[in-house]
C-alpha cells in the first residue's frame, strides 16, 4: 500500500504529522473524511479544507482539487500532503443548491474534462499546450472530474509541452535520430523557431533530458494513462 506523509493544520496548530498508508483509488475528499473520523476530534469531522502537495515537507506546495486521487496526485506533485482546515463554523442548515450532491457526483464521474488554458496564447509554447489539449480531445481523451483535469491533467499537458519544447529548440532531427519520436507528436515540432533567437541552438544536456524523462514516466504508471482513451 502506498505511503504519503500527511500534515493536518488548523490555524497555528499541527493536528497530525506522520507517514500514512493510502488506498491507490481514494480521492482526497473521501480520504480526509474517513481519516478525520478515525483520528481527529469530532469538531474536525465535517469541515472545509484545502489540500496542498509537494516534494518536501517544508516549502512551496501545489494546491490540488479534492476530487483528485491522492496516490496519482502524489506521483506528480510529491508525497507530502498538507491539509489546511479553513472553516469550523459551517452551518448545517444553510440553503443547499437545487442539484443534490449525488447528481453532481454522478455527473462528474461520467463526464470527461480537459484542462483549460488561455484561448489567446502569449507565445508559441502557450499555443503548444493548447494544441496538445486539442489532440487529447480529438482522440476521445480527457479526465473524469474537473478538479482532476485542472490539476493532474493540466500538469501532464504542461510537462509534455515542456519536453517537446526542450527538444524542438535544440533540434528535432538530432534527437529523432537517436530516440524515435512517436509519429503522433511529430506535428508539434518546428514551433520553437530557434532561428529567431540571437544565439545558436543550445545543446542537449543529458541531466535535463533525464529530468524530463522521469516526469513523463511518472504518468505512465497512473491508472488513467493505461485506459483506452489514452491509447
Amino acid at each position: 500500500m502506498p505511503i504519503i506523509h500527511l500534515i493536518i493544520k488548523h490555524k497555528n496548530s499541527i493536528l497530525f504529522d506522520e507517514d500514512t498508508p493510502i488506498d491507490e483509488n481514494v480521492i482526497i475528499e473521501d480520504f480526509f473524511a474517513t481519516f478525520a473520523i478515525n483520528t481527529l476530534e469530532p469538531e474536525f469531522w465535517n469541515i472545509n479544507f484545502k489540500a496542498y502537495l509537494g516534494k518536501m515537507k517544508f516549502g512551496n506546495k501545489e494546491k490540488v482539487g479534492k476530487r483528485c486521487k491522492v496516490y496519482e496526485a502524489s506521483k506528480i506533485y510529491g508525497i507530502f500532503v498538507e491539509i489546511k482546515i479553513i472553516d469550523l463554523n459551517g452551518n448545517p442548515n444553510e440553503e443547499r443548491p437545487l442539484r443534490n450532491a449525488f447528481d453532481l457526483l454522478m455527473n462528474s464521474s461520467t463526464t470527461l474534462y480537459l484542462p483549460e488554458f488561455n484561448p489567446i496564447p502569449r507565445n508559441a509554447l502557450d499555443q503548444l499546450k493548447i494544441d496538445i489539449t486539442n489532440l487529447i480531445k480529438n482522440n476521445g481523451g480527457g479526465w473524469f472530474g474537473k478538479d482532476v483535469a485542472e490539476n493532474i491533467g493540466k500538469k501532464f499537458v504542461i510537462d509534455l509541452a515542456n519536453a517537446i519544447w526542450y527538444v524542438d529548440i535544440r533540434g528535432f532531427n538530432t534527437f529523432n535520430q537517436k530516440y524515435k519520436v512517436p509519429i503522433l507528436f511529430e506535428n508539434f515540432f518546428d514551433c520553437a523557431n530557434p532561428s529567431n533567437y540571437k544565439n545558436a541552438r543550445p545543446k542537449f544536456d543529458f541531466d535535463n533530458l533525464q529530468v524530463l524523462n522521469r516526469k513523463l514516466m511518472n504518468y505512465s504508471e497512473l491508472s488513467w494513462m493505461k485506459s483506452q482513451r489514452f491509447h
